[in-house]
This record gives C-alpha cells, sequence and structure tokens, in this order.
C-alpha cells in the first residue's frame, strides 16, 4: 500500500480507507506505527517522526535512567504511549505519544534554566553584603 506513494504517502487517517477501498472502519489500521506512517506519510513522514522522537530520546541514557528516577517513569509513559497505537487505536489518536516526546524534547532545555537559576541566586548571595562579624563571647550587640 505504501508502495503506491512511497515518498509523501495517503495523508493522515488514510490508511482505513485504502485498506478497506471505503468509509473508514474504527480498528481499520496496521497496528503497526511504522507500517502507518509509511501508507500515510511516506518515507518523509517516517524520517520526520524519526527526527521528532530521537530529539526526546537522546537524552535517556543509561546512566541518566539509574540518577534520575521521573526519567524513568517517562519512559514507561512513551512505551506506554507508543504501544497504543501498535494496539488499540490510530497513530493520529496518539496524543499521548506526541506529548510525552514534545515534553522530553523539552525537558534540556528546563534543565538549563533551573541550573542557571540556581547558579545566578548563589552568585547574587555571594555579590551581596558582606557576612556580619561574629560577636566575641560575654559582648553585647
Amino acid at each position: 500500500m505504501w508502495t503506491e506513494a512511497p515518498w509523501l504517502g495517503h495523508g493522515f487517517a488514510s490508511f482505513s480507507y485504502l485498506f478497506h477501498h471505503g468509509p473508514e472502519e474504527p480498528g481499520a489500521h496496521p497496528h503497526n506505527v511504522v507500517l502507518q506512517i509509511l501508507a500515510e506519510l511516506g518515507i518523509v513522514g517516517l524520517i520526520l517522526f524519526g527526527v521528532f522522537a530521537w530529539s526526546g530520546l537522546r537524552h535517556a541514557s543509561l546512566q541518566r535512567l539509574r540518577e534520575d528516577p521521573l526519567m524513568v517513569c517517562v519512559l514507561i509513559y512513551f512505551t506506554t504511549g507508543l504501544m497504543n497505537p501498535m494496539l488499540a487505536r490510530e497513530l493520529t489518536g496518539g496524543r499521548k505519544l506526541f506529548t510525552i516526546i514534545g515534553l522530553l524534547a523539552l525537558q534540556p532545555a528546563a534543565q538549563a534554566i533551573v541550573e542557571r537559576a540556581r547558579s545566578g541566586s548563589s552568585s547574587r548571595r555571594r555579590q551581596g553584603s558582606e557576612p556580619e562579624p561574629e560577636l566575641e563571647p560575654g559582648a553585647s550587640a
């Protein structure tokens, strides 16, 4: 089916129509994200989806997973989001998958902002007023 329009595909949510040669029927999708992307968006769409997924997953290393339990939760959420179009629904209804990939891609930027804020507040503390001298024992203020 994707060989009829290999480069750009047939368009979003077109798999059911092409498969049944008629109106879309619920559940008539390939249950395979790669085949669905190839049929609907072609090779160009598959490459763009791969780049989008890579932009979010490139920061998920084994070391990061060992140190950051939140990243483990995010990857579990990503995995279930990827399984949803593979088992139950069409890719166009998989908002969970695209949302989590987008959040994964934004995570390094958010982490850089937090680190910049922390370093800025610590440098302000150092540049602020000098610490008050300690009083000698027995002296009153």
